[in-house]
């Protein structure tokens, strides 16, 4: 099974399980034409066709985040309180 960085989408022969981890998933990788049951007796010689989605099996590998995450938290509490100012801002009529 190939596994793909999960932030680049770049295929990792040998991904570093110290520097992070791997997770199940699927990867799209095109489509291929199907013909639709019954419809070759009924529009010879090929029938209707369509296009369905290809997805392959994999493994992502995510590396572990550089920051441990009570550095990460305020960054986000921020950003929410941020947002809330602006809204009742904008409820107030402008910012």
């Amino acid at each position: 099974m190939k596994t793909y960085n999960a932030l680049t989408g770049e295929e990792i022969e040998n991904p570093d399980l110290e520097a992070g981890y791997t997770y199940p998933g699927k990867r799209y990788i095109g489509t291929q034409k199907v013909v639709m049951e019954g419809s070759v007796e009924r529009y010879p010689p090929d029938g209707l066709r369509h296009e369905e989605p290809v997805y392959e099996d994999c493994l992502f590998w995510q590396p572990n985040p550089t920051e441990p995450p009570e550095q990460q938290e305020p960054d986000i509490d921020k950003k929410i309180s941020d947002a809330v100012t602006a809204a009742v801002a904008l409820a107030k009529g402008g910012i």
